[in-house]
């Protein structure tokens, strides 16, 4: 009986201590998982925190990103207006400078425009030419018709406001290194000042009689009556003198 007995004391200690064991464990393991919340909320408000401030960084950086753009904006309606305001200056100056440069060239009652006025004194101040005397040759040949046409009993024909001739506009091209259409505004003039240069020379008579008749026929007159002094040179001469007067007017 007494052997019984110790036996099953002893079993009973065994699982006493098993017992205990495994409290402790679960005891263990409730510390750390206590420890372990309290670590995370820990954690958690330091995160909270982190957040807060990274919240509150990017509200600063939104606002400062909106203080430059309200700046940018600024600028560029100031960078507009200014450049308005440069370009109405611009246009006042381009516009003054026309003014002056049309006192020098520009006449009203000549049927042409502001633009092919301009043209032509340009034209001629290239080639060296008076610009009065352009337009008393042109008031002569054509009467500032552009489309006006004459033809010759040597089948050649004479274009628009210089009255060029077919028979000059091979070798002029070929001076011009282009082709040209005699019947067109800037064509004409360019072909026309440029023969005008060609012939002219210090005695205007001869210049404009060259012009009229080319240089084999303003010989051939010189040789008859020992002059270059034509009828037609002393008509351009004439309106070439009304035309100064009137510039210098303007002037």
């Amino acid at each position: 009986m007494s052997k019984l007995y110790a036996r099953a004391y002893k079993m009973e200690l065994i699982d006493n201590i098993a017992l205990r064991k495994t409290l402790i464990g679960v005891m263990i393991g409730l510390s750390i998982s206590v420890l372990t919340i309290v670590f995370l909320l820990s954690n958690s408000s330091t995160i909270k925190d982190e957040n807060l401030q990274l919240n509150n960084d990017i509200e600063q950086l939104q606002g400062e990103n909106n203080v430059l753009e309200s700046s940018l904006i600024g600028y560029k309606t100031l960078s507009l207006h200014q450049g308005l305001m440069l370009s109405t200056n611009i246009k006042t100056v381009t516009d003054n400078i026309i003014s002056e440069l049309d006192k020098i060239y520009y006449l009203e009652d000549i049927p042409l425009s502001r633009v092919e006025q301009r043209y032509i004194h340009k034209v001629a101040d290239e080639y060296d030419i008076d610009y009065e005397n352009v337009l008393g040759l042109i008031e002569l040949e054509s009467n500032f018709d552009k489309n006006a046409i004459g033809y010759n009993t040597n089948g050649t024909f004479d274009s628009s406001l210089m009255q060029v001739n077919s028979g000059n506009q091979e070798w002029v091209e070929s001076l011009l290194n282009r082709e040209c259409n005699l019947m067109n505004f800037k064509d004409n003039i360019d072909v026309g000042i440029l023969l005008l240069h060609y012939y002219s020379d210090d005695n205007a008579h001869k210049g404009f009689t060259q012009y009229n008749r080319g240089i084999g026929g303003a010989r051939k007159y010189y040789r008859n009556n020992l002059t270059y002094v034509t009828s037609y040179s002393k008509i351009v001469l004439d309106k070439v003198g009304k035309y100064e007067d009137r510039l210098k007017e303007e002037d």
